[in-house]
């Protein structure tokens, strides 16, 4: 199954159709439009936007049609214009709203709801000859099958199924931008980095080069020789006295005996 858009389970086979009769062409009076698009089931019903904006999907419409029956559906059923229920009249009106938006989502969105409708259609048209001659073979009358109630379900069914996978598509493309923007950001903070330690690297500069300097003409003045560490004379009383040998030791010891 397939969650819709408007939260309601997609998974309805042709046989469970019956509460799903196929009702009047849209209507110019509101109170008769506005029940049309929140009788029960209209929640799947009205995810078919050929259907709320009361248009065949096989005429096909362009955008200035389609913008032209936007605008006279939406005065039909706007909370401001039908009194009587102004809660109804706002669900109808937003569901007229989400009609046009998928219609007019993209360029080819008419041509690519149309052709799911198609699809819809022969499919169920299919499966009722099939089985009409299952039953004529088995040579009994074919079982009560409301077709009309059953394209409106299959066709419902597989818009919601391309919405799901549309949103899907959506999501994974939001990850994937994210992912290209963190990289680029990332390679930014280096490239940042690297500009920053080359400012700092040049700055430095004259000392490193004075630094050397310093120490090639030392290493010439020596002539190669290690430099020995002088040691000041006032610092000499701080050295630690040697220890006698033990050799010392026991010379010292017989000179006291004698």
């Amino acid at each position: 199954s397939t969650q819709s858009t408007w939260g309601l389970e997609s998974s309805m086979e042709p046989e469970e159709s019956n509460f799903l009769p196929v009702l009047p062409e849209a209507s110019n009076d509101g109170a008769a439009e506005v029940a049309r698009l929140t009788s029960p089931g209209h929640k799947f019903r009205n995810l078919n936007p050929f259907w709320v904006l009361g248009i065949s999907h096989k005429n096909g419409v362009d955008k200035e049609s389609l913008n032209k029956v936007f605008r006279q559906r939406s005065r039909i059923v706007h909370p401001d214009k039908f009194r009587e229920d102004r809660e109804l009249a706002a669900q109808a009106f937003e569901y007229v709203k989400h009609a046009h938006s998928q219609l007019t989502a993209y360029d080819g969105a008419v041509e690519d709801y149309a052709r799911i409708c198609n699809d819809a259609e022969a499919k169920v048209m299919h499966d009722d000859r099939k089985r009409q001659k299952r039953a004529q073979k088995e040579r009994r009358p074919p079982s009560p099958f409301d077709v009309p109630s059953a394209i409106v379900v299959e066709t419902c069914n597989r818009i919601a199924d391309a919405e799901a996978e549309r949103i899907v598509a959506m999501k994974v493309k939001e990850a994937q931008d994210a992912s290209r923007a963190e990289e680029m950001a990332r390679r930014e903070r280096k490239r940042t980095a690297a500009k920053a330690f080359e400012k700092e690297w040049e700055k430095d500069r004259d000392t490193r080069v004075d630094s050397w300097r310093d120490f090639s003409k030392k290493k010439r003045k020596l002539g190669g020789r290690k430099e020995i560490p002088r040691i000041d004379s006032r610092e000499v009383s701080t050295v630690a006295p040697v220890r006698k040998s033990a050799l010392e030791d026991t010379i010292g010891e017989d000179n006291a005996i004698e």
